[in-house]
């Protein structure tokens, strides 16, 4: 097998300009959720919110990306990929506008939603439209590029936004989400075309969901994809408190340190597309868990030996590096039997992955004696879960041809 990109896929559209497209509309929904955390102070005062309400913005995002996650997806399985990710952006265009105008944190709320779900709407077809293109050792290719987008995107968007509040209100940045919105929507309309193969049989969406969900590979899958989101959500949330007070670094320094550990999880998606390049998906994750355990445990032992700031670096470093080869080698496993329903594979495994942090970090904090203990139990545990599903995964991995050359 060789690692050379394919010029083009089956359906006549270029590598390069499949990752020009799928690239900028991935990180749509990372943009929208932290393009604005900058601004949260900011936007509680001007609208007479407290600080706590006002935080509410991100939560109700959240919702609207799971909403999106959800619809999109299924909707392109019956309909084509074109119209929901065009509705999808325009949705989130005209939310944002409205953001930018509004005048209460009610409306704000509401809009957010509306504007989360959008813009999970737009990326979650991306995934499908990633799957019409390609499939096995060539998906999890594109799906490492896409993921050096999706990666990246959570760390430079606080970033983005900090340095655009020096030039913009707080309502710019919502302005600048609508333009940004508006190019992606061009930009798909001019360059992609419907990669849904005609000839495929529609089926009702309740079909779909159930021939999805009742694949004991993809519960597999997505179990294993939610376990490295729960870690990695763990990491982004306790982050900045265990390495500003806890260590003492300043703004400067933990922003590097953000940035090479994003870095981490962008190297990590690459390592993914050699393994599987060069053995298999199913034995690309089998590389992958060891140091996420490792990592986890390495962890509690720093709470408990109150290890310098390099140990706590190292563990998350190596983490991150296992969490970034984890995300595209479930994404194929999860789709790579689901051609026909790549959306609503597409969009179920999203669903979960934002699900399951929410749910599950808070118990694993509760069980800890310190943030980095806390962090530790939280990956730990997530790579306990991450083996059982792997494991399961293999166990049912050659039940028919087409479903074992996908992990195998």
């Amino acid at each position: 097998m060789t690692d050379r990109e394919p010029e083009s896929s089956p359906a006549g559209v270029s590598y390069r300009t499949t990752l020009a497209v799928l690239g900028p509309l991935v990180v749509l929904g990372a943009l929208t959720t932290d393009l604005f955390l900058p601004a949260l102070p900011d936007i509680a005062r001007e609208l007479g919110s407290d600080r706590q309400l006002a935080q509410l913005s991100v939560g109700a995002a959240l919702i609207g990306v799971a909403a999106g996650q959800l619809v999109g997806g299924a909707l392109s399985d019956q309909i084509g990929r074109r119209v929901p990710l065009l509705v999808g952006a325009g949705v989130h265009v005209v939310a944002s506008v409205g953001i930018a105008l509004c005048s209460d944190m009610a409306t704000l709320l509401g809009l957010r939603v509306v504007q989360g779900a959008g813009a999970a709407a737009a990326s979650v077809v991306a995934m499908a439209v990633a799957r019409d293109l390609a499939s096995g050792a060539r998906l999890v290719r594109l799906l490492a590029r896409l993921a050096l987008f999706s990666g990246l995107a959570p760390v430079a968007a606080p970033f983005l936004g900090s340095g655009l509040l020096h030039a913009v209100h707080w309502r710019g940045l919502f302005v600048v989400l609508a333009v940004y919105g508006v190019l992606v929507a061009v930009l798909c309309a001019a360059l992609l075309p419907e990669t849904r193969d005609i000839h495929q049989p529609r089926t009702r969406q309740l079909a779909r969901y159930r021939a999805v969900l009742t694949d004991r590979v993809f519960l597999g899958a997505a179990v294993l994809g939610s376990m490295a989101c729960t870690g990695v959500f763990a990491y982004v949330a306790s982050s900045a408190f265990v390495l500003r007070d806890g260590f003492g670094l300043d703004a400067d320094l933990f922003a590097i340190v953000f940035a090479v550990n994003a870095a981490a999880f962008a190297l990590g998606s690459q390592l993914a597309s050699r393994l599987v390049a060069a053995t298999s998906p199913r034995r690309a994750l089998v590389v992958a868990l060891p140091p996420w355990l490792i990592s986890g445990a390495a962890l509690i032992v720093c709470e408990v030996t109150s290890a310098p700031v390099g140990g706590f670096l190292a563990a998350s470093f190596a983490f991150l590096v296992a969490a970034g080869a984890t995300m595209p080698v479930v994404q194929v496993l999860g789709m790579a039997s689901h051609g026909a329903r790549a959306g609503t594979a597409a969009s179920a495994l999203g669903a979960i992955n934002f699900a399951a942090p929410g749910l599950l970090s808070p118990l694993t904090a509760a069980a800890a004696p310190g943030p980095i203990a806390a962090l530790g139990v939280s990956i730990t545990a997530a790579g306990v879960v991450g083996t059982i599903a792997l494991l399961t995964m293999a166990r049912h991995s050659s039940r028919g041809e087409a479903r074992g050359a996908a992990i195998e």
